[in-house]
Formats: structure tokens, sequence, C-alpha cells
């Protein structure tokens, strides 16, 4: 029962607060493990970003996610079926002489390292090809590690895989968040180029067309906070 107070607001009668106060039942309680799930799930409700790194499809290619480790990567098989020549080779690996994987003066600052799946044929090493699907192959796939830890990867393809690879990255990440349209310089002339982008909580994906020697295109997957020394040029 409530009664009207002089302000015509309303204030409980004081008998009945009383029995109340003495009818509570003991709260439950949850059991001691539970706690570290319910600190995680109010976690992700209560952080935009947690909910969405929880939500986010996690940025891999071929197999291999940004993060892993660079032992965990060397472990891994290529893509691919290929022959039993092609091995994984890295910049700071002894015999790494005439593979192409130096860094650039920035990245080897940056303590970079450069890997890649190569043929090895005595001390000389050729490059691969891989399925990117049933119709088109990559190729200059390279991985890019800094701390022990997978940052970047890249590639290239057919410019004609474009609307495919551009329909697959928009299925599994959403519409692109950002597109560039611009012009690049070539010894023929400028030809237009566009960059579109998708962004994750742990990184991005940039799809580039064309990219040098303006016959392929460009799919680059970056981790979040990637210096720009350390990483790749953007559409390069």
């Amino acid at each position: 029962m409530s009664i009207a107070n002089a302000d015509g607001g309303f204030e409980q009668n004081p008998g009945e607060t009383m029995r109340r106060a003495t009818s509570v039942k003991p709260s439950t309680r949850l059991p001691l493990g539970s706690a570290p799930a319910l600190a995680t799930a109010l976690l992700c409700v209560a952080s935009p970003l947690g909910a969405l790194a929880a939500a986010s499809p996690p940025l891999t290619f071929k197999g291999a996610s940004l993060g892993m480790s660079l032992a965990a990567w060397r472990a891994m098989p290529p893509p691919g079926k290929l022959t039993p020549n092609v091995r994984a080779i890295c910049s700071s690996d002894t015999d790494a002489a005439g593979s192409g994987l130096a860094p650039t003066p920035e990245q080897r600052k940056a303590g970079v390292v450069v890997c890649a799946y190569l043929s090895r044929y005595g001390r000389f090493s050729f490059p691969e090809h891989f399925p990117l699907d049933d119709h088109y192959r990559t190729t200059r796939l390279r991985y890019v590690f800094k701390g022990d830890r997978l940052i970047e990867i890249r590639c290239r393809a057919p410019v004609n895989a474009y609307l495919p690879l551009q329909a697959r990255l928009k299925a599994r990440y959403g519409p692109a968040g950002k597109l560039v349209r611009d012009q690049v310089s070539t010894s023929a002339g400028r030809l237009p180029r566009v960059t579109q982008t998708w962004s994750t909580a742990q990184g991005s994906v940039e799809l580039t067309d064309p990219v040098p020697p303006f016959s392929d295109l460009g799919l680059r997957f970056v981790a979040s906070g990637t210096p720009p020394a350390a990483g790749s040029p953007a559409r390069g």
C-alpha cells in the first residue's frame, strides 16, 4: 500500500516496508567457477570492441592466420599439391641468400622477417604458384613476421580474379568499409586503380587492382597496430 505525500508523489506505508524487508529471500549466488565466464561475457557486452572481436571472422588465408607464431607457420604444409622441393624459407635463415626475401631497410630496422614457400634446388630458389580457387593461382605469396607473430600476408593474382575474390571477401567480412579510386603511372601512361578495404577488430584486408607490373591485382592481410615501416607498401 502507498500513501500520497504532499508533493503529489508516493511513499511506501511504513508497515508494508517492514513486512517486505523481513520477507526478502536470500540472493542466489553463482558458482565460483562461473565467475570468469561471466566476466568475459560482461566485458563483451560492455565493450563494443570486445563484441566486434568476438563476432569478426579471423583474418586467414590458405590456413595461415594473423597472429600465429613463426614456428606454427613453419609446421604448416604449403597450400596446394606441390613438389617435394618446396620449402618454407625465411629471410632470417642462414641459407636465405638468393631467395628474394630480403626485407626493406625499414623492415629490417623494425625487426621484420619475411617468409615464403620456395622450390629449392641446391643453392637456387625458385618462386612457386599456389591455388587461389579452382580457376586462378596466386604468385609472390609472402608472410611477414614481427616479434615472432604473423603481422601480414600478401600475394598477387590475375586481374581477372578481381570479381570472384571481391565476392568472397564480401561474403566473409561484409561490404568493404573503404573504397579509393585513383590513378597510377606506368610506362604505358596512367592507369585507373581501385583499392577496397575490409576492416575488423583483428586488422584489415586490402584488394588493389592493379599493382606493378600492372597485370596483377594485390591482396593483403594486415594485423591491427602494424607500424607502417614494418608492413609492405599498401598498394605496391
